[in-house]
């Protein structure tokens, strides 16, 4: 498992690393829903800084996205920061912002380069 969920006071930290597949990011979200903390968060940083490679299913994003959508109705104001500096991360928070927008979920989204102005949008 190339993945680390970290519970914080308002929010969460999800730590991946190497390389990503589709079903490390399914199951890093299954974590997340299934746990009651869920409910109380404020925010989700998405740490893809030591991620050295992406492998994913064409319709990875779009999943993910309805799957948030679906929980932004019991957690609807949460922001995502995602983070990151690979050229196919980038793309992977793109296309999941892009599918998500679709949804019309009520989180918003912002991509960072690096953790601290990640931390500084989703504490405020």
């Amino acid at each position: 498992m190339s993945y680390k969920l970290n519970w914080e006071e308002k929010g969460i930290w999800l730590w991946h690393g190497d390389t990503v597949n589709s079903k490390e990011i399914f199951d890093s979200n299954r974590e997340f829903y299934s746990d009651p903390r869920s409910d109380d968060c404020s925010y989700q940083i998405i740490d893809f800084l030591d991620v050295e490679n992406i492998v994913l299913t064409e319709f990875t994003p779009q999943k993910i996205a309805f799957l948030d959508s679906v929980q932004s109705q019991s957690t609807p104001h949460i922001k995502v920061a995602l983070v990151g500096t690979l050229v196919s991360a980038k793309q992977f928070f793109r296309d999941y912002i892009d599918n998500s927008n679709v949804t019309k979920t009520s989180w918003s989204f912002k991509m960072f380069n690096d953790l601290k102005s990640a931390r500084k949008w989703a504490s405020h």
